[in-house]
């Protein structure tokens, strides 16, 4: 995290550039201090992972929107907007609403990995974990159409296994609503690939939780898978909206993915307004924290073990206004912002 003074007699720091030519620091806001200093995240800490956090009405989605617009112009951005709230928020940004035509990516070259995706999503027990593996028999399925019916005409003999079989199906057709709109001919990637403006999936339309919550697994999936198959070149940020819902700390996917992708040039950026849900792996995971008003006590204090904070900034914590953020970032004590999107 970079200070920059405010005063024009201080000179600016020279940043580094990116592949187009512009400044790879984040600018942020203005430190509340006297004189106000210009507050910016360097580059090369939002490319380890952040996690912007902050109760409902905090101005922690305009942060996250305010940052996706930077990141754009130093790699390719990509928003998982929940509620559809980005559309509004910012003036430049590609729409990305799943359906037929546009489907979710099933971009996944292990069935292993696949299998680990749908055991978050639909808690599979390990004989249904078992049926799928066995059904599947190594062959990703074309889209969720194709995968029920493997599953439905695998043969099986024992009891346990024909149970555990129609048990899968029904969850399964649990999904139903969003069988056409997951698909491995899916465009969202070449989208991704060739626009420099924030690519903004807009998971609001797709009602069903479990199959948002799909969506999001299989769309960070495809995005590891492209990088490693060099279908994606620039870094790329990912900005993951109500983290909290797709968080499961106890299997630890998001955590282990996270831990993963850095290597490959792929930022992740987890927004949640409970941060309680997110595990200690996945905070220290994150070189930048971004930390709006939050009121539970038991955030407060997960987030004040996890930064290190004073008792003073402890105290601040419930009291900060509406865009008013604790900034923390390799290299800086953590500093009192006031967010200025510029969106």
């Amino acid at each position: 995290m970079v200070w920059k003074p405010t005063l024009t007699s201080l000179p600016l720091t020279l940043s580094p550039y990116s592949r187009n030519g512009l400044s790879k620091e984040v600018f942020v806001g203005y430190a509340k201090t006297s004189p106000k200093f210009k507050v910016y995240i360097s580059g090369d800490d939002l490319a380890k992972h952040a996690v912007i956090v902050g109760s409902t009405g905090s101005g922690k989605t305009t942060t996250a929107a305010h940052i996706a617009t930077q990141a754009s112009k130093q790699g390719r951005t990509l928003i998982l907007d929940w509620f559809g709230e980005y559309q509004n928020l910012l003036r430049r940004g590609k729409v990305f609403k799943p359906c037929r035509e546009s489907p979710i990516p099933l971009l996944v070259d292990d069935v292993v990995d696949l299998i680990n995706i749908f055991e978050e999503v639909l808690q599979l027990t390990p004989a249904q974990s078992y049926i799928m593996l066995k059904a599947l028999d190594g062959v990703i399925p074309a889209n969720l159409s194709v995968l029920e019916d493997v599953i439905e005409g695998f043969e099986v003999e024992a009891r346990w296994m024909l149970e555990s079989k129609l048990a899968l199906l029904r969850r399964l057709q649990d999904l139903s609503r969003g069988r056409n709109y997951i698909s491995r001919d899916s465009k969202l990637v070449e989208t991704i690939s060739k626009s420099e403006e924030p690519v903004i999936v807009d998971l609001s339309q797709l009602k069903d939780f479990n199959v948002k919550k799909l969506s999001v697994l299989l769309t960070l999936k495809a995005v590891e898978v492209s990088k490693m198959k060099h279908l994606l070149n620039d870094q790329v940020y990912v900005f993951v909206e109500e983290a909290h819902n797709v968080v499961n700390s106890n299997t630890d996917l998001v955590g282990r993915l996270m831990s993963e992708v850095r290597k490959l040039g792929i930022a992740i950026v987890l927004v949640t307004q409970s941060p309680l849900i997110l595990n200690y792996r996945m905070l220290n995971n994150a070189n930048v924290k971004v930390v709006h008003t939050l009121k539970s006590r038991e955030d407060i204090e997960l987030i004040v073990k996890s930064l290190g904070l004073s008792e003073d900034l402890r105290a601040v914590i419930p009291k900060l206004g509406v865009g008013e953020a604790i900034v923390d970032a390799p290299g800086q004590e953590p500093v009192i912002v006031e967010v200025k999107p510029s969106l």
